[in-house]
C-alpha cells in the first residue's frame, strides 16, 4: 500500500500564523452560501463544523521521513524543522525559482517541484541536492508543468505532468517505469492534472484543473472511479487547484474560484460541503494550498 504524504506528529506551533474555526454552509447558488449543507449522500443538515485549521505564508508538510518542511513559494527557500521547533537546516531564499510542492519518503529524500527550470529537484537528508529531473518535454522522463507529486509504495513517484495532462510514476532512481492518463473531458481522462493524492486504500486521487473532477486510479494507473464536476452546488468546483487527503480519509480541495475548501468523505464518495477560510479576526483569505494533518485540522497556504 503507498504510504502517505503525511505524518500523524503534530506540526510545529510555531509555524502557525493564524488560526479560526468555522461554520461549513452549504454551497448551494451563485452566492456559495446558504441552504442545506449535505453530509453523507443525502442527509440534510443545517449547519456542520468545518475541520479546525491554521493560516501559513508557506506550504507546510510533515512527511514519510518523520520530518516537517516550509516551502516558501514566493522566496524560493525550504527549512527543515526538528521535533522540538528548531531548525535543523534551511536553504536560502532565492535557491529554488518558483517552488510548488514538497514531499520526501522513508529514506530521507527530500523532492522539491521547481516551476523556474520545470524540474524536480532531489535533496538528501542535509538539504543538498543530489538530482535533478526532467528536462522540458514530452518524451518520458520531461515535464511541461510537474505542479504536484505523492510518493507512493517502494518510494515511488507520481509526478503530476500539468500541460502533458498525464502522471508519470518513476522509480527511486529517477527511471520513469510508466505513464498513464491523455488530455480529455470523459472520466479517467485528464485535462490539467495539478495535484495528486493517495487515500488509505492505496488508490490515486488526481485533480484535473480543467475537468474540476478528481479521477481516482489504482497504482498502475487503472482507472477506478471519478467525483466533483463543475459547478457551484455541494461537491462541485470552478476553478480546483489543490488536493489533499487526511489519514480519515476525508478529501479537500481548494477552489480557487470561490476562495472555499470543498469538503469530501469516505475517500471523495461524499460530497459534504465547503468553507471559507478566515483569519482569526474574520477577515477573508484567498487560499491555495491545503495539508491535512491526522484528523485534527488543516494548514492553508494563503496568497
Amino acid at each position: 500500500m503507498p504510504r502517505r504524504n503525511l505524518s500523524r506528529r503534530e506540526f510545529l506551533g510555531a509555524s502557525v500564523t493564524g488560526a479560526a474555526a468555522l461554520t461549513l454552509a452549504g454551497c448551494g447558488g451563485a452566492g456559495g452560501a446558504g441552504g442545506l449543507l449535505t453530509t453523507g449522500v443525502s442527509t440534510p443538515v443545517d449547519t456542520a463544523e468545518a475541520p479546525s485549521y491554521t493560516l501559513h505564508s508557506e506550504v507546510m508538510r510533515a512527511d514519510g521521513d518523520g520530518q516537517t518542511y516550509a516551502l516558501d513559494t514566493l522566496r524560493g527557500s525550504l527549512t527543515q524543522f526538528d521535533p522540538g521547533g528548531g531548525t535543523n537546516w534551511e536553504l536560502a531564499a532565492g535557491t529554488f525559482d518558483g517552488p510548488t510542492s514538497v514531499s520526501a519518503d522513508q529514506q530521507g529524500q527530500i523532492f522539491v517541484s521547481n516551476r523556474g527550470d520545470n524540474a524536480i529537484h532531489v535533496l538528501d537528508s542535509a538539504g543538498r541536492v543530489v538530482d535533478e529531473r526532467g528536462p522540458y518535454g514530452s518524451e518520458d522522463g520531461a515535464f511541461r508543468g510537474a505542479r504536484d507529486f505523492a510518493v507512493g509504495a517502494d518510494d515511488r513517484l507520481y509526478v503530476a505532468d500539468v500541460y502533458n495532462h498525464r502522471i508519470q510514476v518513476q522509480a527511486p532512481d529517477g527511471s520513469t517505469e510508466h505513464v498513464f492518463g491523455e488530455l480529455g473531458a470523459e472520466p479517467g481522462s485528464l485535462n490539467a492534472p495539478v495535484a495528486v493524492a493517495f487515500d488509505s486504500y492505496g488508490s490515486l486521487h488526481v485533480l484535473s484543473a480543467g475537468n474540476a473532477r478528481i479521477d481516482v486510479f489504482d497504482a498502475q494507473g487503472v482507472y477506478e472511479r471519478s467525483y466533483g464536476a463543475h459547478g457551484t452546488e455541494v461537491g462541485q468546483m470552478r476553478l480546483p487547484v489543490d488536493l489533499s487527503i487526511g489519514l480519515d480519509d476525508r478529501c479537500y480541495v481548494v477552489d480557487a474560484a470561490r476562495s472555499c475548501v470543498e469538503v469530501f468523505e469516505v475517500a471523495g464518495r461524499a460530497p459534504v460541503g465547503c468553507f471559507h477560510p478566515r483569519t482569526a479576526s474574520g477577515d477573508p483569505v484567498v487560499p491555495a494550498h491545503v495539508n491535512a494533518r491526522a484528523g485534527d485540522g488543516l494548514f492553508i497556504t494563503t496568497l
